[in-house]
C-alpha cells in the first residue's frame, strides 16, 4: 500500500525508511527481513532495540509474557535474513544497561555478515527514555541520525 500510495501523500517510494525504539525498533526490523524479493526499505534506524528474544525468557517480565521457544526462534530478529540493499543505523544510549549494548553488538555484526550496509551509534549521555524523547529536540545526537 505504502509502495502504491506514498507518492500522492508526498512521498518518494525510493527514499522509505523505518525507525523504531526498542520493541519498535524490533518491529521495524520485520519490514525488511525473511523477504524473497527487496524489502523497498531504504534505511533503517533502530534505537535501543531488542533483537534476540531469548533473554526475556529468563527475565523479570518471563511470567507475563510467557514467551515460547518456538515463539523466540521464530520472532527473534538475530536468527533472520535482511535486505541487503537496507543502510541501518543501530544506536544505543551510552547510560544504558549492558544487555542492550550487547545486543546492539551482536545485530549489527550478524548485519554485516549478511551484507547490509551498518552503522552504530552510542548516544552521548543518554538512556533508554531519554534518547527516544531526544528523536523529537532539534540539535540533538538522535534527531541528527533520525534527520539523516
Amino acid at each position: 500500500w505504502i509502495d502504491d500510495h506514498i507518492a500522492s501523500y508526498g512521498g518518494d517510494p525510493d527514499q522509505l525508511t523505518v525507525s523504531g525504539h526498542s520493541a519498535g525498533a524490533h518491529l521495524a526490523t520485520m519490514l525488511f527481513g525473511g523477504h524473497s524479493r527487496p524489502s523497498g526499505i531504504k534505511g533503517a534506524l533502530l534505537l535501543s532495540g531488542i533483537y534476540d528474544l531469548r533473554p526475556l525468557q529468563e527475565s523479570f517480565l518471563a511470567r507475563e509474557i510467557a514467551i515460547t521457544d518456538e515463539e523466540v526462534e521464530r520472532f527473534s530478529p538475530i536468527d533472520h535474513s535482511f535486505d541487503p540493499g537496507v543502510a541501518v543505523e543501530i544506536s544505543v544510549g551510552a547510560e544504558e544497561t549492558p544487555p542492550f549494548h550487547g545486543q546492539a553488538a551482536a545485530f549489527a555484526e550478524k548485519l554485516e555478515r549478511q551484507g547490509l550496509t551498518v552503522s552504530r551509534t552510542s548516544l552521548a549521555a543518554a538512556n533508554h527514555m531519554s534518547s527516544v524523547r531526544d528523536l523529537g529536540i532539534a540539535g540533538t545526537e538522535a534527531a541528527a541520525l533520525l534527520a539523516r
